[in-house]
């Protein structure tokens, strides 16, 4: 791809696909299969690629069942980001409207997760604007959705529910009660910087 591609060095780097990152569901990776060319250093720019897709040995046991990748996000379909939310710093509570600390977030996110982050979370949602549709996204590869996310979801995926369920995209940015943000993945696989090798999602 145009990205870049590699191979992980210094030893075994693992990923743990169980509920709670208790490594009890460890599998090492293997290489870097494309990653954005350009620094992010914590500033959101739409036009640049905030990602990177490793691999690991997909003949391991024990893996869960792969799916697709989505070709084209569909717009119209339930959606969900599934991932390892963190514990919510200040900032996660703090009301753009007004920039003042807002209890109704901290009870929301009480609702929604208890006391229980670092854990595996499904978030449901849809798609708010399809990609090309947002300022500033100059490559036509970024989209809003309002699934429930928090620092510790980027890279998280967006699995949507057509008839047959696949990655549609992976999360990457978000803003308390404004917009989450994620590179629809059809879009970057046709991009310059594409395409994306061996498209099975786990």
């Amino acid at each position: 791809p145009g990205g870049c591609l590699g191979r992980l060095g210094r030893g075994a780097l693992p990923i743990d696909f169980s509920e709670t990152a208790d490594g009890s569901q460890r599998h090492a990776l293997t290489g870097v299969v494309m990653a954005g060319p350009d620094p992010i250093n914590g500033v959101e720019r739409l036009g640049h690629l905030d990602m990177a897709l490793l691999s690991l040995d997909a003949t391991a046991p024990g893996l869960p069942r792969a799916l697709p990748l989505a070709r084209q996000m569909d717009e119209a379909a339930d959606m969900v980001v599934i991932g390892y939310p963190a514990r919510p710093g200040r900032s996660a509570f703090v009301d753009p409207a007004t920039g003042a600390v807002s209890r109704e977030i901290g009870n929301r996110l009480r609702e929604i997760f208890g006391t229980d982050y670092g854990r595996k979370y499904v978030a449901p949602g849809r798609v708010i604007q399809g990609p090309g549709m947002l300022p500033g996204d100059s490559e036509g590869w970024a989209a809003s959705h309002d699934c429930t996310t928090l620092g510790g979801n980027s890279g998280s995926v967006l699995v949507q529910f057509t008839a047959t369920p696949s990655v549609a995209g992976l999360h990457f940015s978000g803003a308390p009660l404004t917009a989450n943000k994620a590179h629809a993945l059809g879009r970057v696989d046709q991009s310059p910087l594409g395409p994306i090798t061996g498209a099975a999602w786990i």
